[in-house]
Formats: structure tokens, sequence, C-alpha cells
């Protein structure tokens, strides 16, 4: 008789799903999965107590063997600094919490008082190493601030603005886009990809519409009065979500 081989092969409930920080960020299941351990419950200290005392130790790097449970000792740090304070979130904090008050009560306490400032933190995960790092930076915050809700506060950027240029185009300039658009399709892309790009932040789309740009405006340079320095726009998001929306960094 023939079977399924769902019959024949089962995967041992000992192991657990790998754990991916910037797709399972703040996923309740993930967060309530975690076991505290007493080595692992003594790295979370170390990170905690550097929040929490704002000390100038801002850089670590944590090594470890795969499967040792990096990534999710990591996701777990960040649930507990940037979840908000709603019932349920507050549950999530307090049950991952009570578990690691039974390795080490000092740490919960710390998580306490890092909760009780009411504040949270808005994590950015920068995982894409395949780009440069100012872009990988940029896609970062983007998607860090999408995922908030505080696409508003997104900041302007060449992308941005070249992304503007093309709507308007489109909305009101129908010979500028057309041109546009035939410049593009000969180079066997369309404007919908050159968008999708645009908004990934890919640094070689930026580059082929700057070299369009010119022969759709009759050889004007496309040069935004918008400040790109990585540094400058972490600082200014920084100062925005701290002022007006309640986050402490």
């Amino acid at each position: 008789m023939d079977r399924k081989l769902s019959e024949l092969v089962k995967v041992d409930d000992r192991f657990q799903n790998s754990i991916n920080i910037q797709l399972d960020l703040n996923k309740v299941d993930k967060v309530l999965s975690y076991i505290p351990t007493k080595s692992s419950v003594e790295i979370l200290d170390r990170y905690v107590s550097n929040i929490n005392k704002d000390t100038k130790e801002k850089s670590t790097l944590l090594i470890g063997p795969y499967g040792k449970g990096k990534s999710h000792l990591l996701l777990v740090l960040l649930a507990l600094i940037s979840l908000g304070f709603t019932d349920e979130e507050k549950q999530v904090v307090e049950k991952v919490n009570g578990r690691i008050r039974n390795v080490s009560g000092t740490t919960a306490d710390t998580i306490v008082e890092i909760r009780e400032d009411g504040k949270r933190f808005l994590p950015i995960v920068i995982s894409n190493t395949e780009m440069d790092l100012n872009q990988a930076y940029l896609v970062a915050l983007n998607e860090a601030l999408k995922r908030a809700g505080l696409i508003n506060i997104i900041p302007n950027t060449f992308y941005t603005e070249a992304e503007k240029v093309i709507i308007t185009w489109k909305d009101n300039y129908k010979d500028a886009f057309e041109a546009f658009a035939d410049c593009l399709k000969a180079e066997k892309k369309t404007v919908e990809e050159m968008l999708l790009e645009l908004n990934h932040c890919n640094r070689e789309a930026l580059d082929q519409f700057m070299d369009i740009y010119p022969k759709v405006t009759a050889g004007s340079k496309f040069n935004p009065m918008i400040n790109m320095d990585i540094k400058v726009l972490y600082e200014q998001v920084n100062q925005v979500i701290c002022l007006e929306y309640g986050y402490k960094g």
C-alpha cells in the first residue's frame, strides 16, 4: 500500500525553527518560546544593564556556534526594549521576564526599571550584506520606520526625491513621462521596476535615473538639496521619535 512520506518521516519536536531577527521581530510566539539559561541571561544582563545605565559601551560582538541561540537571545532583548504598553504587550514582557527572574532576579529587576521609564526603543535591523554600507543603513532605517507606522517621518533622500519626480511626470507632464519610459524601455526596464528599485534604495537604479534625467529635462542635472549623510539622517530621525513619538532612542 502506498504511503505518504509525511507518514514515514517525522521531525523531532525538540528541534526548533531558526530565528530570523528581521522577520521574527516582536512575534509573540517566537519571543515566548525563549527558555532562559544561566549563560544566556548573563549576556542579556550585560546588554540591559548597558541600556539602563547608558554607559559608553555601545558596540559588542556576539560570537557562538550555529544553533547556540544568539539570534533568539537578541530577538528577546529587542522585544523587551521595543514592545509597547498595551495589555497584550505587557503580558508578553511579564511572562518572559518571569522566566528570566527564575535565573537572575537582578537582570529581571533591570528590565523592570527600563520598562517603568515608559519609553521604548526603535530597533533597526541591518541585515543585507549585498548592498554598500550606506544603502544598507538607509534601507534598514526606512523599514524600521514603516514597521513602527512612522512612514510620515521617513527622511527625504535622493531616492525619495527621484520617486517624487517620476510620479510628478506621470501625473502632470505626459511628454516627460513618456520620454522617461522610452529611455527605460531602451534599457529593458519598466517605470514600475524603477520605482520599486528606488523604493529599496538601489544605488544602480538611482544612477540610471540620474543618467536619464538630463535627457528628459533638456540637459539639467538631478541635484535635490537633500542631506544624504547617514549619520545626520539617523540623528534627525532619533531626535524626532524621541521628542514627538515617546521613544527613548
